[in-house]
């Protein structure tokens, strides 16, 4: 197994490691909105060992690799919006009424569930007009610049819508951990019906979805929006 260095990034690994983001996700280490931060730092502030973590990663690296991840600026904005904007969508408008029920039934024995609603749907009124943004402003911005066609809308600067849905991503990153908080990490009790568990298995596969959907925003789709403005300038 090929050693790897603790000291890159969490992005940087989730990038060239085949896999790593299901190890991240596995040790509760956040790879999208905390990922600029060295391996060691990360384990260290998630409390997990390095050591479990580096030989996960070194594991992982030897197997089958993930599916390819598409070059160029419009075909990895339509893999976002196909398996990442598509599926979220979707799943809120499916938890955020489960999450009522569960809170009707459970709530009394279970006063947290009344906080989980509230931050999922803090978390669908961020995250649904954030997409809808990106769709029909910023993606169709980068598309035209990509192609060399005149914009629908032009910005002085690139810049300035994407520290705009940084700071939102890093909103939603927070909800999210709030949300793991909450929910113990996701962990029903023991005597929880279907519909509890049901709730809490979609919470968190909508953290994972959104974890890996926002890490393909900040760490490949903007950077290569940026490459391709400083090239057109």
């Amino acid at each position: 197994m090929t050693a790897i260095d603790p000291t890159l990034t969490v992005s940087e690994l989730t990038r060239s490691v085949p896999g790593a983001y299901r190890v991240f996700e596995r040790h509760g280490i956040d790879f999208c909105c905390g990922g600029r931060r060295p391996l060691d730092q990360a384990c260290m502030e998630a409390q997990v060992p390095l050591h479990d973590v580096l030989h996960a990663l070194c594991a992982g690296s030897s197997g089958p690799k993930p599916g390819v991840i598409p070059h160029g600026v419009a075909p990895l904005i339509a893999h976002i919006i196909d398996a990442h904007h598509v599926f979220e969508a979707a799943e809120l408008a499916r938890l955020n009424p489960l999450a009522q029920k569960v809170l009707r039934v459970h709530g009394e024995r279970h006063p947290e569930l009344r906080t989980v609603g509230e931050l999922l749907r803090a978390l669908s009124d961020d995250l649904l007009p954030h997409m809808q943004k990106e769709e029909v402003v910023l993606f169709p911005a980068m598309r035209a610049l990509e192609s060399g066609e005149p914009p629908r809308v032009r910005f002085l600067k690139l810049e300035q819508p994407l520290s705009v849905m940084l700071a939102e991503h890093d909103h939603v990153g927070q909800l999210l951990r709030e949300l793991e908080r909450v929910t113990r990490h996701y962990t029903p009790p023991p005597n929880a019906c279907g519909s509890y568990r049901a709730l809490y298995e979609g919470l968190s596969e909508l953290q994972a979805d959104l974890h890996r959907h926002i890490y393909l925003e900040n760490e490949l789709l903007f950077p290569r929006a940026r490459a391709l403005e400083s090239l057109r300038s």
